[in-house]
């Protein structure tokens, strides 16, 4: 059985998560929108070098380096969507939980965590976007277009 102390351990402890994540949305914002931007530039860049390529060396190389590129990007954005999704379903773990069979007093602090988990923790892109597994998507697509502008 839960009883307060144990509760506010666990809201304190949520609470420094948000703060945590906070401060590093605010250090890594723009990190992130370098980032971004220099990817997709990569990515348009072996993207015209393998259809400019004439030798089946080049194609390879910079087939090989556009897919470390986009894995990369994966890993990053994946992990990062893995916190938002993990910040939503705190909820839905606190809801099937026992917390009908608890006081009112910790009922009322866990009705409270429920209503602030309802915002996911997120990490943004500048101040332009949050990232997530679309993002991914995002940057082939900006890369694309980017590869039409030069062969226009």
């Amino acid at each position: 059985m839960l009883n307060l102390l144990n509760v506010e351990a666990f809201i304190q402890y949520f609470i420094d998560d948000i703060k945590y994540v906070k401060n590093a949305n605010e250090s890594l914002k723009w990190y992130f929108f370098t980032e971004f931007l220099f990817k997709s530039y990569h990515i348009t860049v072996s993207l015209l070098t393998v259809m400019r390529a004439t030798n089946g060396k080049d194609v390879l190389f910079h087939l090989s380096f556009l897919s470390i590129i986009v894995g990369q990007a994966f890993l990053i954005y994946y992990h990062v969507n893995e916190l938002s999704l993990e910040s939503t379903y705190l909820s839905q773990r606190i809801f099937n939980s026992n917390w009908y069979d608890q006081s009112s007093e910790v009922k009322r602090s866990l009705l409270i965590v429920m209503a602030r988990v309802q915002r996911p923790l997120v990490l943004t892109i500048g101040n332009f976007g949050v990232i997530d597994n679309d993002l991914i998507v995002t940057m082939v697509k900006a890369a694309y277009s980017f590869v039409l502008y030069q062969i226009i």
